[in-house]
This record gives C-alpha cells, structure tokens and sequence, in this order.
C-alpha cells in the first residue's frame, strides 16, 4: 500500500524491477502456459492489472478475472480498463 501511495500507476508498485522486467515475465507466463484464445485466467494479485493489458497489447482474447488483496490497485485498474 505504502508502495502505491508513494508511486501510483507504476511497475515499482507491484514491486516490479522495471517495465522491461515486467514484460519479460508476462511473456515468460504466455510461453509457459500456451496461453490461446479460448483460455480462462484467474490473476491472483493481479496489482494495477498489467497482464491483462499484455494480454490485449498481444491480441490475446482470453477470459480474464484479476484479484487483489489492495482496493487501491483493484480501483485503480476500473478506471482504466
């Protein structure tokens, strides 16, 4: 919480290295799990919800449901998806 009080809509908010860290791990996910079109995904701390703009970003069309433990990140990401 401290995190995102002091940084916002921010990779360093979900304790993330940097956005090219981040993006390395998402596409890390996608090859692991062959993530198609017709998956579902349930992101357990989800944070700001960057993986699912990822997933979008590769024209991936999965059902997607994002938890997080922090109000803050799930507010947040209303508001922008």
């Amino acid at each position: 919480k401290k995190l995102y009080y002091k940084h916002g809509d921010s990779f360093v908010s979900v304790k993330a290295r940097d956005s090219l860290q981040q993006s390395l791990r998402f596409k890390y996910l996608l090859e692991c799990f062959q993530l198609k079109n017709h998956h579902k995904i349930l992101d357990v701390g989800c944070g700001l919800g960057d993986f699912l703009k990822y997933l979008r970003k590769n024209n991936l069309k999965c059902k997607y449901l994002g938890v997080d433990f922090l109000s803050e990140f799930i507010n947040l990401t209303k508001k922008k998806i």
